[in-house]
């Protein structure tokens, strides 16, 4: 048996045993949500594997996302706000475990330095906030903006052939004026 095999037979076990292990709990403890869990963890891990095509198929989304409420108050944009989660997961996650993915240079960039200390003031706003939860709610949402937009096209784009593939496929900015 080879390596691949072993690692792909492994891998297997451990999502069949996670998926009837979180079923079993959610049926004992009818919370029916937890059964999202292991696709969850799944599609963690296949973005893992391919984070540059997950990254593309955010950008490919983007024209096509809709709004959904879920009720008067909690609405999101479909596919491309959910994407948008597991790229800046993905991404935040991979540049943790890989700090050398983004250069020296990228890193001691004033504007990164900016948005970071953005950030950080965000993050202390929402500690003396009056509203909390609403505070919290804004700041995870800029933050996987970021990490969206900001961390993961640093990771993924440091060929200047993926960028002008990328630009490829961007309309004529001519083509709007007509």
């Amino acid at each position: 048996m080879t390596i691949t095999e072993y690692k792909s037979r492994y891998l297997f076990a451990f999502f069949g045993a996670l998926f009837i292990v979180v079923t079993g709990a959610a049926v004992y403890t009818e919370n029916y949500f937890g059964v999202l869990v292991p696709f969850a963890a799944l599609l963690f891990y296949a973005g893992w594997q391919r984070r540059n095509s997950l990254f593309f198929l955010l950008l490919a989304s983007l024209p096509f996302s809709f709004e959904y409420n879920f009720s008067s108050g909690l609405g999101t944009d479909i596919p491309d706000e959910l994407l948008m989660l597991l790229v800046s997961v993905l991404f935040f996650a991979y540049f943790l475990y890989a700090p050398k993915a983004l250069s020296k240079e990228v890193k001691r960039h004033p504007l990164l330095f900016l948005l970071i200390l953005l950030s950080g003031w965000m993050g202390v706003t929402v500690i003396f906030s009056t509203h909390q939860l609403i505070s919290a709610k804004y700041f995870l949402a800029k933050g996987w903006y970021i990490g969206a937009f900001v961390l993961a096209p640093l990771i993924v784009l440091k060929s200047k052939n993926l960028l002008r593939l990328l630009l490829s496929y961007l309309p004529d900015p001519c083509y709007w004026q007509r």
